[in-house]
């Protein structure tokens, strides 16, 4: 099955496949230039699409605040 992910969210794929490689170890994930291209194996389509766009946006929260987060560690343990 193919999930489309949009344009402003394909700078997160390649994180995102090596996180739903991890949770679903017997599921096939390859990057497509639309998305992420699933082989579901026995798994509902609905819950795989809802884990795959879930660890997109997850990917996208940790990248942008990773920065405030650093920041804040090196405020507090100086």
């Amino acid at each position: 099955m193919q999930i489309d992910i949009p344009s402003s969210l394909a700078g997160f794929i390649d994180a995102t496949l090596i996180r739903l490689q991890s949770q679903f170890p017997e599921t096939v994930f390859e990057r497509t230039p639309a998305g992420i291209q699933v082989d579901a194996g026995n798994l509902a389509p609905e819950h795989l699409r809802s884990a795959v766009l879930h660890a997109v946006y997850r990917e996208k929260i940790y990248a942008e605040t990773l920065p405030l987060r650093e920041e804040l560690l090196n405020r507090v343990l100086r």
